[in-house]
C-alpha cells in the first residue's frame, strides 16, 4: 500500500492505543492479510484494509504508527514476517519491528438495540460536543464523559470539565439515538474521527458500535455523571450582545500555540479581559510577554478576571468559532460561538 494512504487511514489507531496500559493487547496492533485492528479499556477499532502482511502479527501499536507517518512520501510499503520480526521496507527507507506475543484480544460484540444511520456532521456534533473533557482527573469529580441528549428539542452533545463547557446542539432530533447516553471522552473522540456518510451506529444499554464498508468501531457508554450537563448549557442559551472576532487574530493565535506545545507540551494561557477587550496570554517563561488580544471595541465590557486553561484546548475550540456573546459578562462566563458550536469559560466553578 501507498504509504500516504495508508498513513491517513491508521490516524484514528493512535486514539485507542496506550503505551500507559497493563495489558499487551492494549499497547498492541494487529496486522492481518484483511484487516488492522487495536483496543483499549474504552474502545475496539477494526478497519478492513489490506496492507499486504502474509499471516496476523502483533506489534508495537504506536512504534508501528510512528514507522508509517515517517515513510517516504508517494511510496509503496512492503512487509514480511520471519524469525519473529515485522521486517519493512519503503523506498529508501527499510527497518525491523518486533513481533509482541499477544493470546488474547477483545472482539467487537454483536449488539441488539436501537440502530441510527449516520452522516460526516453526526461526528462534528460528537467532536465539538466533547472538547471540554480531555482528562481522566475529571473522573473524581463526576464530570468524565460526554453527554449526548435527543428528544423533541433536537440532537445535543455536551461536556464540562467545571471551568469549560463545550456544547454542540442541532435543531432536530436524529432518528434512532437513544434519548440520553453518556460516552467515554476518548471513545466519543475515536467516533467522530471515524463516523461518515452511509454508516450505522447500534445501541444497547452499555454499548456503541459503529459500522460501514471498511470500519468496524465499539465505544463504551460511562454511567451518568454528577452534574447536568445540559441544564449547565441552558442557563448560557442568550445570546443578544455578540462581537465579532477577527479571523487572522485566531490564526496567529493558534499558530503560536503549535509553536509552544512543539517546544513544550503543557503550555497554558490566561482568559480575560478589560478596558473593553478580550486577551489571551501566555504564563510560562519567555511566552509570558506574548499577548493577543482576541477582540476589542466590546462596548460595556467590564473587567474579567483571567482564566488559566491548557492552551492547546483553547486553540482546538477556537478553530471553531467566530463570535464572543457578552451577556454572561457580570457572571464572569465568556461564551465563545460558531454556528451551532458553543464554548463557555467561566471565572469561577461551575
Amino acid at each position: 500500500m501507498i504509504s500516504n494512504d495508508l498513513a491517513k487511514h491508521l490516524t484514528p489507531f493512535a486514539q485507542v492505543i496506550s503505551n500507559r496500559a497493563l495489558a499487551p493487547a492494549y499497547k498492541a496492533i494487529e496486522l492481518s492479510p484483511d484487516r488492522i485492528k487495536a483496543c483499549s479499556s474504552f474502545a475496539i477499532l477494526e478497519m478492513a484494509l489490506d496492507i499486504g502482511i502474509p499471516e496476523t502479527v502483533f506489534v508495537d501499536g504506536l512504534s508501528f504508527l510512528s514507522i508509517v507517518q515517517s515513510l517516504p512520501s508517494r511510496s509503496e510499503l512492503k512487509l514480511a514476517v520471519k524469525d519473529d520480526v515485522l521486517r519493512w521496507n519503503c523506498g529508501p527507507a527499510s527497518g525491523r519491528l518486533a513481533l509482541m506475543n499477544v493470546t488474547e484480544a477483545p472482539e467487537i460484540p454483536e449488539i441488539r438495540g436501537s440502530e441510527a444511520p449516520t452522516t460526516k456532521d453526526l461526528g462534528r456534533v460528537l467532536e465539538l460536543g466533547g472538547l471540554s473533557c480531555d482528562s481522566e482527573v475529571l473522573g473524581s469529580q463526576g464530570v468524565y464523559g460526554v453527554v449526548v441528549h435527543n428528544d423533541s428539542s433536537g440532537l445535543l452533545a455536551c461536556s464540562t470539565d467545571t471551568t469549560t463547557l463545550a456544547s454542540y446542539r442541532v435543531a432536530r432530533k436524529a432518528v434512532g439515538i437513544p434519548e440520553k447516553l453518556t460516552l467515554h471522552p476518548s471513545g466519543t473522540e475515536l467516533l467522530a474521527a471515524v463516523v461518515n456518510d452511509g454508516g450505522v451506529l447500534y445501541f444497547n444499554d452499555k454499548d456503541v458500535v459503529y459500522v460501514s464498508d471498511t470500519t468496524c468501531c465499539y465505544v463504551r457508554q460511562v454511567p451518568d455523571l454528577r452534574l447536568d450537563v445540559r441544564e449547565m448549557v441552558g442557563q448560557y442559551q442568550g445570546s443578544e450582545n455578540i462581537g465579532k472576532i477577527p479571523t487572522d487574530r485566531i490564526a496567529a493565535f493558534i499558530k503560536r500555540v503549535n509553536a509552544l506545545t512543539a517546544e513544550r507540551r503543557h503550555a497554558r494561557v490566561n482568559v480575560g479581559g478589560a478596558d473593553g477587550a478580550i486577551t489571551l496570554s501566555f504564563s510560562e517563561g519567555i511566552a509570558s510577554s506574548d499577548e493577543y488580544i482576541l477582540a476589542d471595541d466590546l462596548g460595556g465590557f467590564p473587567e474579567m478576571p483571567p482564566v488559566l486553561l491548557p492552551a492547546t484546548k483553547m486553540a482546538r475550540a477556537l478553530r471553531h468559532i467566530d463570535s464572543v456573546v457578552l451577556d454572561f459578562i457580570e457572571q464572569n462566563v465568556l461564551v465563545f460561538e460558531g454556528g451551532q458550536f458553543r464554548y463557555l469559560v467561566s471565572g469561577a466553578s461551575a
